[in-house]
């Protein structure tokens, strides 16, 4: 086929290929909450402690985390489109051994197996949208690509609820096969395997000290609630971080081919907005996390009405979501950050003081999600 006719089957499968991106990214993003409703039925089936909660988790988002800055540049130089579709294998995969894992343990481990295959899937979804489609379509895409990642975690508590209440807990992880499956299959017909023809030599050095450096740093921020900052099993990680996120900023000053753009931080606007998506990462698993412990072990609500209790930071999510953006055309980027911020930390006082007598309606879920 030539360039020309590839390029034209391309643009006109785009939409079809989006809609295969918004299946790969709904699959990882029913993840994020789906998990979270199920954690006092695996305390009760398996046996889990606190702690193993904890891990059960956040093993996925340690892989996840560490390993992004590298699977996106192995997409470019490897193809976009068979990156995308060996993450969702390893993804589908990892999810059938964890719905019959027998153990905290075993949970844990093949957590971590399915936040490799989300590390491989996330950013491939991002580069393949911003190939097939043209600059003016792109905002539209990357929208509607965010949106998906909204509706996942919105419908994930609910849909978790309905699934422990009427299977075996293991489903909430087998749902992800089938969505996978057609993934893939729709991947290949119409996701072209693009990649960079003029990759970036791989950074090596810079990708092993930042994955040892943030894995580090995620353990030791965990493991911190349940032995204290003083102990050395905290101190030792935390220290380790520091040195190997040190290192990784010198070698990336000095090397030719980067892993990530160091200058880039220089820009007030861009640290900005890392250091709220980070934060507001941080309390969304945070809230999460204690509010699915409180309503089922503190008001003995089911698993299914739980996830119906979450409805309204999934409205306030869109809710904020559709009208950001023209808030801060009238006042400013800046501004909308502090509301949005005022809010999160408002309720997330609130849900820290929360008792078993606290109304439901006092926890502004909804103000949370707009934030």
């Amino acid at each position: 086929m030539s360039t020309i006719g590839k390029a034209t089957r391309e643009y006109q499968l785009r939409w079809w290929t989006l809609g295969v991106v918004a299946i790969s990214v709904i699959n990882v993003m029913f993840d994020t909450t789906i998990v979270n409703i199920a954690l006092p039925t695996f305390q009760r089936e398996l046996l889990t402690t606190q702690s193993e909660l904890q891990w059960i988790v956040n093993s996925t988002m340690i892989i996840l985390g560490s390993l992004m800055l590298i699977t996106g540049p192995l997409a470019d130089r490897w193809g976009r489109a068979r990156m995308l579709q060996t993450g969702l294998v390893a993804y589908a995969a990892a999810s059938v051994a964890a719905a019959f894992a027998t153990s905290g343990g075993q949970l844990i481990f093949w957590r971590a197996v399915m936040g490799v295959g989300s590390a491989m899937v996330l950013p491939a979804t991002l580069a393949i949208i911003t190939d097939v489609f043209p600059r003016e379509e792109q905002g539209k895409a990357i929208g509607i690509w965010a949106g998906v990642n909204a509706i996942g975690i919105a419908i994930g508590p609910i849909l978790a609820g309905l699934i422990i209440e009427n299977l075996h807990w293991g489903w909430v992880f087998l749902i992800n096969v089938p969505l996978a499956v057609v993934a893939v299959m729709g991947g290949f017909f119409v996701v072209p395997n693009s990649r960079n023809p003029n990759p970036k030599r791989l950074d090596v050095p810079g990708a092993v000290l930042s994955t040892g450096g943030l894995a580090l740093l995620i353990y030791g921020l965990i493991e911190s609630g349940r032995l204290g900052w003083n102990t050395a099993e905290v101190i030792a990680p935390l220290a380790g971080a520091i040195v190997l996120l040190a290192l990784f900023y010198v070698w990336e000053r000095r090397t030719a081919h980067p892993l990530v753009e160091i200058g880039f931080f220089r820009k007030a606007r861009f640290s900005a907005g890392i250091a709220a998506l980070c934060l507001m990462a941080l309390a969304m698993m945070g809230i999460n996390f204690v509010l699915t412990l409180y309503m089922q072990f503190v008001r003995f609500h089911s698993p299914l009405e739980t996830g119906i209790r979450f409805i309204p930071i999934a409205l306030g999510l869109f809710m904020g979501a559709g009208i950001a953006d023209k808030v801060a055309a009238r006042i400013g980027t800046t501004k909308v950050l502090v509301m949005g911020f005022l809010g999160i930390a408002a309720v997330s006082t609130l849900a820290a003081f929360a008792t078993a007598d606290t109304p439901y309606w006092q926890l502004g879920l909804i103000i949370f999600g707009w934030g």
